[in-house]
């Protein structure tokens, strides 16, 4: 639901309230990434995919490259 807010504020032009939102995403997760069920690693992905662009058009390009990085310590999707 927080990532849904998230990226409703997102369109709507409030990056401070989105992400806000998505680091409330974060919150809610497992601390550790072996508790992660499936469903934890998509959110997570997407939600640092998400705060990375909020970033990167803030021009916060090096927070943008770490939001980045933290997409790639989880699994690929699965390529049904």
């Amino acid at each position: 639901l927080h990532l849904l807010l998230g990226q409703t504020l997102i369109r709507a032009g409030l990056s401070v309230q989105a992400a806000a939102a998505l680091r409330r995403v974060l919150e809610l997760l497992p601390t550790s990434i072996s508790d992660y069920l499936s469903e934890n690693v998509e959110v997570a992905r997407s939600t640092h995919a998400e705060l990375a662009a909020i970033a990167a058009a803030d021009g916060h390009f090096d927070v943008s490259i770490e939001e980045l990085q933290r997409t790639l310590q989880f699994p690929p999707p699965p390529l049904s």
